[in-house]
């Protein structure tokens, strides 16, 4: 064992073995973020909460306390900053909102882990070594990327024959084939995880360099990307590599259209090598009776939204015919049954706009409600006591912009949009990478709302302003 450890150490940059302890935490950011649900420690659901630690929010909480006595020390220094004041502003927000709030449990455990961003980003910022922390950290965010999108592809595998350690809404019985989500809750947040990774790579194909690695892990997490089936990630990726080429078209125009060619050829490729591993699993998954056709079908229908369904190669059966199938199916009583849906499912997006329309109605119901919300975390309980239309205060609105709209008013909606603002201004020498991340994140929180599955989102925006205001823009960091 300690000649293992001997030899690992001698392979370790010489950097990384003598940075500090918090340093080495920071490196593990990217790590921890994909860990936002499975495992999770479970003390129960109250006050419309799922009262659960995952390995997320305890790296979270661990990060903002080990530097504390650090953080206490350099206040005056971080006080100057203009970022550090915004952000004050908006978590302060959110804790005062606690004195007015309809679900005063929740609104605690909300403004507290905001509180706990809050360090992080003070831990994050005030870091001395954060230079040469830039490529390390890149490495450990692709790597962790590729071997999670690898996870992926093997989950639908995997799911072919079995249904443990997926969740309830990612096994082949829905679709006929498998929706991965890693270890998070949903296959929507895990394609939100691999937003900031694919940004990145696109970002270096279109600069012309990437290498050979990172050319096969963007296929790799296009492909994992694709399998999610997740619309709001998938819409948020395409929109985003659009406007990335466009952005680095206006900033150089060498070999800029062969470039955008491959990205785009990429992202294609990839989606479609999804789309068949898809059909091929649910060829060979025993438990359903769905082919490669019916799941191919299925995908376009799903992501179209029902705009575009292919033909039916079953030819149509006459009355006759068709009772005798029936018959023949009754006395086969083990053959395996059809997947659940067909195609588009029009409820996953109906239950989204009825949520979202519920949150508006409520946001605008009274001129204090809409000026200061109803508490963080309220929205649930909000919408279940003064519209009676959801089956309990544990449903949320499915749009960030609209959940914060509804509990913490105007007010909270202005102090995020200028949070989104200062970020995009802040990072303009680097928008051709920063802004379509940013756009990415913004155009997915139009699909889900929380705090908890959705940190990586919070960290990923904490150290580009960081680094951008930390390093000198002229500096090329990206390596």
């Amino acid at each position: 064992m300690m000649q293992l450890i001997t030899n690992v150490r001698q392979h370790l940059p010489s950097w990384l073995i003598k940075a500090s302890f918090t340093e080495k935490l920071v490196l593990l950011a990217p790590v921890a973020v994909w860990f936002s649900y499975f495992p999770t420690i479970s003390f129960g659901r109250q006050s419309g909460t799922n009262l659960e630690l995952s390995i997320a929010v305890i790296y979270a909480v661990i990060l903002a306390l080990v530097e504390l006595p650090q953080i206490w020390s350099r206040r005056h220094l971080l006080w100057r900053q203009k970022a550090v004041w915004l952000l004050a502003v908006f978590v302060g927000w959110n804790l005062l909102s606690v004195i007015w709030s309809v679900n005063p449990l929740r609104s605690i455990l909300v403004s507290g882990l905001w509180s706990v961003l809050f360090l992080d980003f003070l831990v994050i910022y005030s870091l001395p070594s954060l230079k040469k922390m830039i490529s390390p950290l890149m490495r450990v965010t692709i790597t962790t990327a590729v071997v999670m999108s690898l996870l992926a592809i093997i989950q639908v595998v995997y799911g072919a024959w079995f249904d443990w350690g997926l969740c309830g809404g990612c096994v082949a019985r829905g679709f006929g084939f498998v929706r991965p989500s890693g270890f998070a809750i949903e296959p929507q947040f895990f394609g939100s995880l691999l937003i900031a990774p694919i940004l990145f790579l696109s970002y270096r194909l279109l600069q012309n360099k990437a290498t050979k690695y990172d050319v096969a892990s963007l296929c790799l997490m296009l492909m994992a990307l694709y399998l999610t089936l997740s619309r709001g990630a998938l819409y948020a990726v395409v929109v985003a590599v659009l406007v990335q080429v466009v952005l680095v078209y206006w900033r150089t125009s060498a070999n800029w259209l062969r470039s955008s060619a491959v990205v785009i050829a990429v992202l294609v490729g990839s989606f479609a090598f999804g789309m068949i591993w898809h059909g091929v699993f649910t060829q060979l998954n025993p438990r359903v009776a769905d082919g490669f056709y019916q799941s191919i079908t299925k995908s376009i229908s799903h992501l179209s939204l029902g705009k575009i369904n292919l033909p039916n190669p079953t030819p149509q059966q006459s009355p006759q015919e068709s009772n005798s199938a029936t018959s023949s199916q009754e006395v086969t009583p083990d053959s395996p049954p059809k997947a659940v849906f067909d195609g588009y499912v029009a409820k996953s997006t109906e239950e989204r706009t009825g949520m979202s329309q519920l949150a508006l109605e409520v946001w605008i119901k009274s001129p204090t409600q809409f000026l200061f919300g109803v508490g963080a975390g309220g929205a649930g309980r909000a919408i279940f006591q003064q519209s009676g239309k959801t089956s309990g205060e544990f449903e949320i609105v499915q749009n960030e912009f609209l959940s914060i709209g509804v509990e913490l008013g105007i007010v909270g909606v202005v102090l995020l949009l200028a949070l989104l603002l200062a970020l995009c201004r802040k990072t303009y020498a680097k928008k051709a990478l920063a802004w379509p991340i940013i756009l990415g994140f913004v155009l997915q929180w139009m699909f889900f709302s929380g705090l908890p599955n959705a940190l990586h989102i919070y960290f990923v925006a904490m150290l580009m302003f960081a680094i951008i205001d930390r390093v000198d823009e002229k500096a090329e960091y990206i390596s």
